[in-house]
């Protein structure tokens, strides 16, 4: 090989050497650290529920005018036709940033599955300020939602024949449950 050559090949090492060095070299660094602190969680619930009594809807048939009476489950009967109804309040509590909920109802059942429990047609809205929102409704801490319960023993449709006379069933409780939104 001849002596230029050598050269520039000696060369070229050396300035590869020299650029992969320069990675290697000490630099400056330096270490900070970002405090911690406690960290608590907020809660969701529903308190104070106070649910009136069941009332049943009367409808003078002279006059076509509505009452409502207390309805006596030990004594009183119904009738196709019929409406039942419930008042119950809550208050929610939501604890936390940013937290707000969503109020539902479980679908009614009953405890004796029958032709009167088939005929029955049970329902809940929930009320807000005054204003309906029906089957669903949203809200916030403190806020004091009303949920009506109706129970209905149409006068007509399906299971509205004999096989619902004389019968007895139990609604069972009704959830209501708040989740986050």
């Amino acid at each position: 090989m001849r002596k230029s050559t050598k050269g520039t090949v000696a060369a070229s090492v050396a300035a590869l050497l020299l650029i992969g060095s320069w990675g290697t070299h000490a630099s400056w660094s330096a270490d900070g650290s970002v405090g911690g602190d406690a960290i608590k969680s907020g809660k969701l619930s529903l308190s104070n529920p106070s649910c009136g009594d069941w009332q049943i809807t009367i409808k003078n048939l002279v006059t076509g005018v509505e009452s409502l009476r207390d309805f006596v489950p030990a004594t009183d009967l119904l009738s196709p036709g019929d409406l039942l109804s419930r008042t119950c309040t809550f208050t929610v509590s939501a604890a936390g940033v940013n937290l707000k909920a969503q109020l539902s109802a479980s679908a009614p059942t009953y405890t004796n599955s029958n032709g009167l429990a088939d005929a029955l047609d049970a329902s809940v809205e929930f009320v807000q300020g005054g204003v309906s929102s029906g089957s669903t409704a949203t809200v916030v801490d403190g806020q004091v939602v009303t949920a009506n319960v109706e129970v209905t023993l149409p006068d007509t449709g399906p299971g509205l024949d004999n096989l619902s006379q004389d019968l007895a069933t139990t609604l069972n409780a009704i959830t209501i449950t708040a989740s986050q939104v």
